[in-house]
């Protein structure tokens, strides 16, 4: 097969390594070079990169997040931090109404090469305009239901509805820039954003009352969005004028219904990863809904890592695809991220099942002890789903848009079907044997559509021998 880099089109989109650079070719690979610069030559070594930037934001911002949320509980009291948490949750779902997928699809043609960065906005702009009155309509319900038994001042309202609209729009620059393989730009952008408000949120806990109130972590959320759209801006601009440099790209007209598969696969899984708990509670106790909550949040927070890896190999197979060598440069990234990922996520779900008995009661309190068993049985979820991310959004990025929402749907429908068939039996242990089983059976729902669309071809004895020698070379080149 013939290396990547020998064969690389000249037309290039914001460069291959994802800086705007020119693709790397089989003259730059000289015998001086060092092992990390071989290592970052290849595509597999530059996926590693973008992965590693996108996690790393992801979780920087996931801990402003959580110091958020424990300010504002502490500030705001049990009352007036619900509404807020309602308020918050009520800006993203009608930001989310008003996106309905485009970013995403926004995000896999920039990344083919089918549209520019300045056209992507002016799409973007025409097909918001015709998912506006959703987004109004989901905001004017969810202040309704927030605010119920609360007299709630018309500068709040208004404070949240702009910050919706904030997120709403940085959506298209975050979706240029990962179009664009700038996960270092992606990655900051949401962090700097997302530790805005914990700042402003943390000095409202320390200052005595002074900045407490509703209305300072509304501002808080409003600023931080703010920020975060004005940084993605300014790095997608930066991001266009380096496309312009390198080609021209003949843009495609875009339809709402091409957005529709995306737009399914958040709402499906929204659905399947918050309404365990409210099954739960409805078929058994709320004694085990209490036992089962810890380990499903520990289940959402693992989701991270094959949700960012997915991100990523999503940007990386829409921009090779229709590249001459494209179909074989995808098979083997594809196989690979999944295989290595399978192989690396194994050690580390065996030491969480080992550790749990300890961590379980160590954070949150004995009283919890009965979370040891439901936190053992769900994350042995991870292997799976670190396996199917690849596969999964692998077919989303070259076109297979339904293949994608089948996997979704039947994630979904085991998920729900198992918790309503154990969850009244075996409460907590049941929820958490619902959450786990759906996993593996995306992933062999995912390797039959993606072998059918020839994006791997796995054979489980050789492939796991390759991705092994993998490995160990990826550890000597970076030692």
């Amino acid at each position: 097969m013939t290396p990547f880099n020998e064969q690389a089109d000249e037309r290039t989109l914001f460069g291959v390594n994802g800086r705007g650079k020119a693709p790397v070719t089989a003259k730059d690979h000289q015998p001086t070079a060092s092992p990390r610069k071989t290592l970052r030559s290849t595509r597999l070594g530059a996926t590693v990169a973008h992965l590693g930037w996108a996690s790393s934001g992801g979780a920087v911002s996931k801990l402003a997040t959580l110091l958020t949320t424990v300010a504002g509980a502490r500030v705001l009291g049990p009352s007036w931090f619900g509404v807020y948490a309602s308020l918050h949750a009520s800006a993203d779902l009608s930001a989310g109404c008003l996106d309905f997928g485009v970013s995403q699809l926004l995000s896999r043609e920039l990344a083919s090469g089918r549209l520019s960065a300045a056209e992507a906005i002016k799409q973007a702009l025409r097909l918001r305009a015709k998912t506006f009155a959703g987004w109004l309509l989901i905001f004017v319900i969810g202040v309704a239901v927030a605010t119920r038994n609360e007299k709630m001042p018309v500068g709040v309202i208004l404070t949240f509805g702009v910050a919706s609209l904030c997120i709403a729009a940085y959506l298209i620059p975050l979706a240029i820039l990962r179009g664009a393989l700038e996960f270092r730009g992606y990655a900051f952008s949401l962090a700097w954003g997302r530790w805005l408000t914990a700042s402003i949120a943390l000095a409202a806990l320390l200052s005595n009352g002074m900045l407490s109130g509703l209305e300072t972590f509304a501002w808080a959320t409003l600023l931080g969005e703010g920020l975060t759209l004005c940084l993605a801006s300014s790095m997608a601009w930066r991001a266009e004028i380096r496309q312009s440099r390198f080609m021209q790209v003949n843009n495609a007209l875009l339809s709402l219904r091409e957005a529709v598969p995306f737009a399914a696969i958040g709402i499906i899984n929204l659905l399947y990863n918050r309404f365990d708990i409210v099954i739960l509670g409805g078929l058994s106790s709320m004694r085990e809904v209490s036992q089962y909550a810890p380990a499903s949040r520990i289940q959402d927070l693992l989701m991270m890592v094959p949700s960012t890896l997915g991100l990523v190999v999503f940007s990386v197979v829409s921009t090779d695809w229709c590249m001459p060598g494209g179909p074989e440069r995808v098979k083997k990234l594809v196989e690979q991220a999944a295989i290595i990922g399978f192989l690396a996520s194994v050690p580390f779900t065996i030491a969480g099942f080992a550790v749990a008995a300890r961590l379980v009661p160590l954070i949150l309190g004995s009283a919890y002890s009965g979370s040891v068993t439901p936190t053992r049985v769900i994350i042995c979820f991870f292997p799976a789903a670190i396996f199917a991310a690849p596969l999964t959004w692998g077919l989303a990025a070259i076109g297979r848009n339904t293949d994608t929402v089948k996997i979704f749907a039947l994630t979904g429908a085991v998920a729900v079907a198992l918790h309503l068939l154990l969850d009244r039996r075996y409460g907590a242990i049941g929820g958490a044997i619902a959450s786990f089983v759906r996993e593996p059976a995306a992933l062999i729902l995912a390797i039959i559509l993606a072998t059918r669309a020839g994006i791997v071809d796995l054979r489980p004895a050789t492939a796991l021998l390759a991705a092994r020698s993998r490995l160990r070379r990826m550890g000597s080149a970076c030692r």
